[in-house]
């Protein structure tokens, strides 16, 4: 389970750089900013564990192996607010994002011992939309251009949080080679930090970032004849992205 850095750096950046904003002497002044920006990242995929319990009470526990894609794709529009100050700029905010993972696996492996290959042809999906709280800091480069010195620079630091809804996929075969498909919803938490740079002239902005994240998502589903399944989704690793933003 993915947020808003890098449009952070544009509220930044146009409190330390003149041409990057309606007006002129900034650096001396308190000046509040608002920006909105859309961006497209790569996340890794979800490592799954299963614990499935049937008709009679027996649970068992799998790990799903060698998934389709080791990443997924996130969408984002981020809304960032704050104030400009000759030594940076704190900014803080809100983001909407929603991601989707092909969670397929080529292999399942059981808890205690033993390995044995999905046989299924069909593709399993997890999905989530996410509402992100961010709040960091931003540091402009050539923050003391003036205005048409041109394009102007700046990095940026983001802690965040986020939750929300998620939806899986999953399958059992119900003995006769037909395989029964359902999907339910359950949730997920995320935690990370980003880093980014970016570029910015007049109002808007362009830029790239890596960020470290952390997640964990639940969600149950239950089969005909009783069958329950509970997967548990666990993201650790490093995402990627580009972002664009505007200064209305």
């Amino acid at each position: 389970m993915r947020i808003g850095g890098f449009a952070l750096g544009f509220g930044f950046a146009c409190a330390l750089t003149p041409v990057a904003c309606r007006g002129a002497d900034l650096l001396s002044e308190n000046v509040p900013f608002d920006d909105i920006y859309i961006g497209l990242s790569t996340p890794p995929t979800p490592r799954i564990t299963e614990k499935t319990t049937d008709s009679l009470g027996n649970q068992t526990t799998y790990r799903w192996e060698q998934l389709n894609q080791d990443r997924g794709i996130d969408g984002e529009i981020t809304s960032l607010n704050g104030t400009g100050h000759p030594w940076g700029g704190l900014v803080w905010g809100a983001k909407i994002d929603f991601a989707q993972y092909d969670i397929t696996p080529a292999t399942y492996g059981v808890d205690g011992g033993g390995t044995y290959s999905n046989s299924s042809p069909n593709s399993l999906h997890y999905q989530t939309l996410g509402v992100t709280l961010i709040g960091g800091y931003e540091y402009g480069i050539n923050g003391d251009d003036g205005p048409g010195d041109g394009i102007t620079s700046f990095l940026m630091i983001l802690p965040f949080v986020s939750g929300g809804p998620a939806w899986a996929e999953n399958e059992v075969n119900n003995g006769s080679g037909t395989y029964v498909r359902e999907r339910r919803m359950g949730s997920y938490i995320e935690g990370g930090l980003r880093l980014g740079g970016y570029l910015t002239e007049e109002d808007w902005i362009y830029g790239v970032f890596i960020e470290g994240v952390a997640s964990t998502g639940k969600v149950t589903l239950t089969f005909p004849g009783g069958y329950t399944s509970k997967l548990t989704l666990t993201q650790q690793g490093v995402n990627f992205g580009l972002s664009a933003g505007y200064r209305f």
